[in-house]
């Protein structure tokens, strides 16, 4: 089997929401490079901070607390200084969360003698990425999407920081390096957009459609331009 799922959170009253919204894009992102392992039949892993004044790091492993097994998923609790957290940059913050996950995951992983390396793949990837989820979204079976003429091909680049989620229509010209970007989605929850259906309606605009409730995202081409992705 393979950890499937990781889960960073506190069930803190004061801070739950907060730090619970800031933290699934990153656990998402470290999960997914994963590689996979034998894991005694664990697929999920979930850390749990409980707030605990003066705590602002997660380079201890002795930080980590009495884990709990229960069926598949494996919980282990740590200590943070919730209010410090919340006070930090959004770049500080993912940096905090990654260090969180990873020790977390290097210790458990320690004591039920996993094989570091897949962790620490799984790291150096998050750190290559600068800490934000980025991928091509894949809108009933298809990533890229050719217009009626062939000159273009289409996709939805979604970005999922620990403060928004951004998606981005980029248009490619099929015969050079040209390309045009344009937002549809910026700082809304991504649970909320379930893209259904993506077509060009002809051969200058492209529309991505969402169900229950219906609605409807176009990116146009603009004559001749290009707009870069940051």
């Amino acid at each position: 089997m393979a950890i499937r799922e990781i889960a960073l959170l506190t069930h803190s009253k004061t801070q739950r929401l907060p730090f619970n919204a800031s933290t699934a894009a990153l656990t998402n992102l470290y999960t997914s490079y994963l590689p996979a392992f034998a894991t005694q039949g664990i697929v999920k892993l979930v850390v749990d901070i409980v707030d605990q004044p003066g705590i602002t790091t997660a380079a201890d492993h002795s930080e980590v607390e009495k884990e709990l097994l229960l069926l598949n998923v494996l919980q282990v609790k740590r200590p943070l200084d919730l209010t410090v957290y919340l006070a930090l940059s959004n770049d500080e913050k993912s940096r905090l969360q990654l260090e969180l996950i990873h020790t977390a995951c290097l210790v458990l992983g320690s004591k039920r003698e996993w094989p570091q390396a897949p962790f620490e793949e799984a790291y150096a990837h998050c750190l290559q990425a600068s800490l934000t989820n980025t991928w091509v979204m894949k809108i009933g079976r298809k990533r890229f999407f050719r217009s009626p003429d062939g000159r273009f091909t289409a996709c939805a680049v979604c970005q999922w920081t620990l403060n928004q989620f951004m998606v981005d229509i980029v248009l490619m010209s099929t015969k050079g390096n040209d390309y045009q970007c344009q937002r549809i989605v910026e700082n809304e929850p991504f649970q909320e957009h379930g893209f259904s259906e993506a077509h060009w309606l002809d051969g200058q605009t492209f529309q991505v459609t969402a169900a229950r409730p219906t609605r409807h995202w176009q990116a146009h081409l603009r004559g001749g331009t290009s707009t870069a992705l940051h």
